[in-house]
């Protein structure tokens, strides 16, 4: 069986939850939102970068940066948009929309990270060589244009379920209000743009430990092979990340483990399609 794809969403009444290139009536967004421009910040430096990635069984395609939806389109969705929530007519009257600016992020993959630290032509991880032709286990490039933002292919899921959580309790303290039908839908709007912003912040800080993506990098090339290394916690966009082992042990520097397996297809893909 096949990933599952993201839900796109949909729309009721002036509450806007279905992902969208360009919105269109009935949602109410004017001009009308663009959920990839809308963005913020953008992907300034590094909107053109692209890596291979699989297609299917036989075939690969360039892999744009992610588009990501703060407030989550399967989230939204699954606590406001089913008749189960309780709210639907407060929510119908709610004009909101799920492609605003305040609720678009733009986040790279783990090929892009890869693709900026990894010479796929030799193929080994790009470090400072010495005279005596040893290697120092530090970057030999500055950090890329994404410094600093979680992957978003690394801690989607518990991510998800971590703004659901947030979503439920905004749904009732609403429900359980004793407002007017009104104040209640402005409520509603306020509070779930409150939410945009904290988790925005949320990434902003996740992406800071350890000092940040390119430390935290550098930190894995010196810890190779050590468990214990926390180079993993900015890349990831949970609370609680996962753990993961930096991808080659010492002192082979071979690639290896998940990360590794991964570095691996990534290296057969650009030498595949190179570009």
């Amino acid at each position: 069986m096949g990933k599952k794809k993201h839900k796109e969403g949909k729309r009721v009444g002036k509450f806007c939850a279905l992902k969208a290139n360009k919105c269109e009536p009935p949602c109410t967004s004017a001009p009308p939102n663009k959920y990839r421009e809308n963005c913020e910040p953008p992907p300034a430096g590094w909107d053109k970068l692209t890596y291979p990635q699989q297609f299917r069984k036989f075939f690969s395609r360039r892999r744009p940066w992610e588009a990501h939806h703060v407030l989550c389109v399967s989230a939204v969705n699954s606590v406001f948009t089913g008749r189960s929530s309780g709210i639907t007519k407060i929510v119908k009257q709610t004009e909101w929309c799920i492609n605003n600016k305040n609720n678009m992020y733009a986040m790279p993959m783990w090929g892009h990270t890869l693709r900026w630290y990894i010479n796929a032509a030799e193929p080994g991880f790009r470090m400072i060589k010495l005279a005596d032709g040893s290697v120092w286990h530090k970057s030999s490039i500055p950090p890329p244009p994404f410094e600093n933002i979680p992957q978003h292919n690394y801690g989607h899921g518990d991510y998800i379920e971590e703004v659901k959580t947030k979503l439920k309790r905004i749904a009732a303290k609403v429900k359980e209000g004793k407002e007017s039908h009104e104040i209640k839908v402005q409520n509603l709007r306020d509070d779930i743009d409150d939410a945009s912003i904290y988790f925005k912040e949320k990434l902003d800080e996740r992406g800071q430990r350890c000092g940040g993506t390119h430390k935290a990098w550098d930190m894995g090339l010196r810890a190779s092979g050590d468990s214990k290394s926390d180079w993993y916690k900015p890349f990831s966009m949970a609370a609680s990340p996962r753990e993961i082992t930096f991808p080659c042990t010492a002192p082979s520097k071979m690639f290896s483990g998940e990360m590794g397996r991964r570095i691996g297809k990534h290296v057969q893909f650009m030498w595949t399609n190179i570009g």
